[in-house]
């Protein structure tokens, strides 16, 4: 278990330029290694996963902060570049997930460094809390094509909507309790006549998805980007898929009941000339990135 005295921002970003890596190598205070995960069929191979602390420096508002670097090889074997590829990246019971945002041409082979997350206050992270784990978990190739890994019992869908990329409409803040479910969309793209949304189920050995009903937008909304709230009215009870469910106990003996398995996504879109965009049902392109 992680001190509940540290306060954790999960950073993610780039790959730091050369001369950064080099001024951070020189502080570094320790390297331990690392395991890969890499299920059948992935894109990518995985290999020297290593976790790298630099020595304590002080934040801006003068708290010490250590931050934790995580390294590894990734091996382009998919014969097929790589628009982007999603990372799971685990210390512990922690995880962080990060999508790099560069292409890996076919059979490329490359050592990617990043900074994973900043520690404030507290001891030094050490120990089994704190091994690191790197898992491949999707991609998007340059043809637009996806993979996503199987889905493991250890890593459940638990978000109530699943992450879309280039969809007229972004789901947001939404609340799903039992039979009922209340979420916020933006229209990304202006001119939009009505839309319908849908929910997929994935746990292991288990992928469903059912569709909704199309909702109409009120003339106002179809010259402008706005923003609305489906309360329940494109997907009914009988939409809903059933999620799965799991109980938990808690440190002072309290049991709590918790559901995953099934989430929300923006099915299809229809706009004021006709046109159609409908998200592609598979699931390597609905999951690849939200896992």
């Amino acid at each position: 278990m992680v001190p509940q005295i540290l306060l954790i921002f999960w950073l993610l970003v780039s790959c730091p330029p050369h001369h950064a890596q080099q001024q951070e190598s020189a502080q570094e205070l320790s390297t331990v290694p690392g395991t890969v995960d890499v299920a059948d069929g992935s894109p990518v191979s995985l290999s020297d996963a290593r976790r790298v602390l630099l020595k304590p420096s002080l934040g801006p508002d003068g708290v010490s902060e250590i931050v934790i670097r995580t390294e590894v090889t990734i091996g382009n074997t998919s014969g097929r570049p790589i628009r982007q590829l999603c990372l799971d990246v685990c210390y512990g019971g922690n995880k962080t997930n990060f999508t790099a945002i560069y292409s890996i041409g076919a059979s490329e082979v490359r050592r990617h460094s990043y900074t994973t997350m900043h520690l404030r206050g507290g001891p030094v992270p050490d120990g089994p809390s704190w091994a690191l784990t790197v898992r491949v978990k999707g991609a998007k190739f340059e043809d637009g094509t996806h993979w996503a890994a199987p889905r493991l019992s250890s890593s459940p869908l638990v978000l109530p909507f699943i992450r879309q990329e280039e969809t007229p409409l972004t789901l947001r803040n939404c609340n799903w309790r039992n039979d009922s479910y209340s979420t916020e969309l933006w229209s990304v793209e202006p001119h939009i006549a009505a839309y319908r949304l849908g929910t997929v189920k994935d746990v292991p050995g288990d992928f469903e998805v059912k569709l909704g009903k199309w909702v109409d937008l009120s003339e106002g909304d179809h010259e402008r980007r706005s923003i609305f709230t489906d309360s329940g009215t494109s997907l009914g009870p009988d939409d809903l898929l059933a999620k799965e469910s799991s109980q938990r106990t808690l440190s002072d003996g309290k049991v709590i009941t918790q559901s995953f398995g099934v989430a929300i996504f923006v099915a299809e879109v229809r706009f004021t000339n006709g046109r159609i965009w409908r998200q592609d049902l598979t699931r390597d392109a609905l999951l690849w990135e939200s896992y």
